[in-house]
């Protein structure tokens, strides 16, 4: 029951956003993210006929007025082509703009770089609380934009576009005319000043760039300003080709390209490279074996199918570097490389994060003597020394260094701890609060809920991000950044994630905004947004059918393991025999009458997206930035996905089968259950490299549905390893039941918060 009441602090915010939501009787344009200040002026709308842009700058600001530069760029390109553009000197009054007074007949739209020496006005004055501030006006005729930073006129340019579609402009056709815009005061800037997106881009899924572009392209959109794309062994280093060969990995011309590509759109691309755990891909070949802390591997939750790679020809993977001088001349090695494909950031997430396996190994003398904490700081410190001669500063994720808090004093000043969480009642605002207290930098980090669910956790996801965005604004986070992570084989479509971006965007920049009490009323208001301006979907169907997918695991399983849904575990998991499925107890949280709803739900998004597709499926239909086409057959394959899960749900519930193993479903039955999951296979296949490349990763997601299909058509598991025994299986249950009671403590101390 995710109709929760929020806490004190955030219901005042929305209850004064529902207050802001109406003036005199007139609504306010609902625009993603909404602005911090909007007032409405009396008069009747602003009439679009003809249009031409005025950018007026102060003499140091010469560079806008070159057609190659960034801001030229992305305003030519936004604009459709019958917007002519002019250049102008700072004063509307100058000589240089009699260009644009000469164009009486059209509607002019001015575009201002302010001179920092002149800021007379409160107005003025606000717009230095950030470089990516601005003024809007739309009144007498004609608009204006001003800001003293082209990021801030970028962002304003951005809230013009969307009052453009709000007013009949398609977002996409040759004209803005016959649009017609309110008159009105927009006065806006961000709450947070980092607000950023990282893809998963680890675990078996790459995007090709054309995809990651795009991404970039909605990103601008939403005024996100920084994207990550995580990586452990998917940089193509070049004396490294041992350990991604196969891949598909990136290499450094693309990502240098598609860090161009951002920089253009004024998002920075940041390095995230794993440097400590989550090393086994590296760890397991034998020339890096020297580098690892337990050679012989560790028999904790991460050497298990639903994280990494399925079909491993060892059971036990070396997991983290050795915290040791050689391990930091390799990270050297390492970044000497890679940072040069991303010239405009100044961090490197570095990861640091879920080292499990630290003193069990080459380190367990240091850790006995001096405590796991002290070890794991000295590291930290010896690979920040080595980024401090690239003139960079280290983030790495907040788990470790959470554990303790005594240890904060000495984290490194120029370092940046990431706090993440990815349940709807994560600990953001306490864990924030001591952050504060010890002056040490942070973000917080909610996560998309899409990973591990394939339709997504639409309501967790709201609750997520709307609690780190408050704890980040109540403490003084240096920003947001939300993860989408590919856990199990990364086979969510793209547009499920798409609403975690948007509510990330949403709620980073501007908090004071929402009209509704419930998480149902905040997530309906929300995909509204995204349909109309990220998905290019004004009719609503494809935010409907992300609802729909997205509130699949309430009803199926809602009491299962955290940070998954059951209707994945039921398909994926129910013949590997690791200890995670016992946590899927089909007839006690998955029942007859919910799979049964959930069915009834997957056939009204099937024929929403057949209507849907045949819409873009015709000559000269805009796509968008994500491709609908091809987002739809995505959300279409989500759907066939979880619908054959729910049908093998139904055979495990009517054999009474608390594991749901799926050699015990009669066998007619389970040969048409086995010729669907075939056909589920072959569809990925196809679909895939439409979007991402193909390789390893696609081979071994595939494997996990063949899997699948080869114990429903053969009556027996034929592909997964045998029930473990003795320390790895202890080892697991172990891990679970620690992590299960700790996950009670933290909830039961975040009642409080919420």
């Amino acid at each position: 029951a995710m109709r929760l009441l929020l806490g004190a602090a955030t219901m005042a915010a929305l209850v004064c956003g529902g207050m802001a939501s109406q003036q005199a009787g007139r609504s306010l344009p609902s625009l993603l993210p909404q602005p911090q200040n909007i007032n409405l002026f009396d008069g009747p709308p602003l009439q679009v006929n003809g249009a031409a842009l005025c950018i007026y700058r102060p003499e140091e600001a010469e560079r806008l007025e070159d057609p190659s530069s960034r801001f030229y760029r992305n305003v030519r390109r936004a604009s459709p082509k019958d917007v002519d553009m002019f250049f102008a000197g700072h004063d509307v009054g100058n000589p240089l703009a009699s260009e644009c007074s000469e164009q009486e007949d059209k509607f002019i739209v001015r575009l201002k770089i302010l001179d920092v020496r002149n800021r007379n006005s409160k107005t003025q004055a606000k717009l230095l609380l950030s470089k990516e501030s601005y003024h809007l006006t739309a009144r007498n005729e004609s608009i204006s934009i001003a800001s003293y930073y082209e990021e801030g006129l970028f962002r304003g340019y951005q809230t013009l576009l969307q009052l453009l579609q709000i007013s009949g402009w398609d977002g996409s056709s040759q004209t803005w005319n016959g649009s017609r815009i309110d008159q009105m005061e927009i006065i806006d800037w961000p709450s947070l000043p980092n607000r950023g997106v990282m893809l998963d881009v680890s675990r078996n899924r790459i995007h090709t760039l054309e995809t990651f572009m795009g991404i970039v392209d909605v990103l601008a959109k939403l005024k996100i300003n920084q994207l990550q794309l995580y990586t452990e062994h998917t940089f193509a280093f070049q004396n490294h080709s041992r350990v991604w060969k196969g891949t598909g990995a990136l290499e450094a011309p693309e990502v240098l390209a598609l860090s161009e590509y951002a920089h253009d759109r004024y998002i920075k691309l940041v390095p995230n490279q794993q440097s400590f755990g989550h090393m086994q891909h590296w760890l397991k070949h034998e020339d890096y074996l020297h580098l690892a802390e337990h050679a012989s591997g560790s028999n904790r939750l991460w050497t298990f199918e639903y994280c990494c790679s399925m079909f491993s020809d060892r059971e036990n993977l070396p997991y983290s570097l050795a915290p040791d001088s050689k391990s930091v001349e390799f990270l050297d090695s390492l970044y000497s490389e890679l940072l040069q494909a991303f010239p405009y950031s100044d961090n490197i997430n570095i990861g640091f994060d879920e080292t499990y396996d630290l003193g069990m190994g080459k380190s367990k003398q240091a850790v006995a003597h001096r405590g796991q904490h002290y070890v794991y700081l000295k590291f930290l410190e010896d690979v920040v020394g080595v980024l401090n001669k690239y003139n960079r500063s280290a983030m790495f994720w907040g788990d470790i260094i959470a554990e303790h808090w005594d240890a904060l004093s000495r984290l490194p000043n120029t370092s940046i701890v990431l706090d993440w969480g990815y349940e709807a009642r994560a600990p953001f605002r306490s864990r924030g609060a001591r952050f504060q207290q010890h002056g040490v930098k942070f973000y917080v980090c909610p996560g998309t809920s899409s990973w591990l669910s394939i339709g997504g956790r639409m309501e967790n996801m709201m609750v997520n991000v709307l609690n780190a965005a408050t704890a980040g604004s109540m403490h003084s986070a240096e920003g947001l950044l939300v993860t989408d992570w590919g856990d199990g084989g990364h086979m969510q479509p793209l547009a499920v994630s798409v609403p975690g971006y948007a509510a990330a965007a949403e709620y980073s920049w501007n908090m004071n905004l929402e009209r509704s009490f419930t998480v149902e009323g905040l997530t309906e208001h929300l995909m509204g947004k995204v349909s109309k301006f990220v998905l290019n979907a004004g009719s609503g169907v494809i935010g409907r059918v992300l609802i729909l997918l997205g509130n699949l695991y309430k009803i199926v399983g809602s009491q299962t393991l955290a940070n998954r849904s059951a209707l994945f575990d039921i398909l994926i998991l129910s013949n590997l025999k690791t200890a995670l499925v016992n946590h899927v107890i089909v007839g006690l949280h998955i029942t007859r009458s919910g799979l049964q709803q959930a069915l009834g739900n997957l056939k009204e998004a099937s024929m929403l997206l057949i209507g849907e597709l045949a819409k873009f499926d015709v000559e000269g239909a805009d796509q968008g930035p994500l491709n609908m086409p091809l987002s739809i057959r995505e959300l279409m394959w989500a759907v066939s996905f979880l619908t054959l899960s729910c049908q093998v749900g139904l055979e495990c519930v009517e054999l009474g089968d608390a594991r749901c193993d799926l050699s015990k479903i009669p066998r007619a039955r389970a040969e048409q259950l086995g010729m669907e999951t075939q056909r589920l296979r072959e569809r990925l296949q196809v679909i895939w490299p439409a979007r991402s490349r193909e390789g390893a990763g696609l081979d071994d997601t595939l494997l996990r549905l063949q899997h699948v299909e080869n114990v429903l058509k053969a009556g027996r598991s034929t592909a997964g390893r045998p029930a473990q025994e003795g320390g790895q299986r202890a080892g697991l249950l172990s891990f679970l039941s620690r992590f299960m009671q700790k996950k009670e403590a933290r909830e039961e101390s975040a009642r409080g918060e919420l």
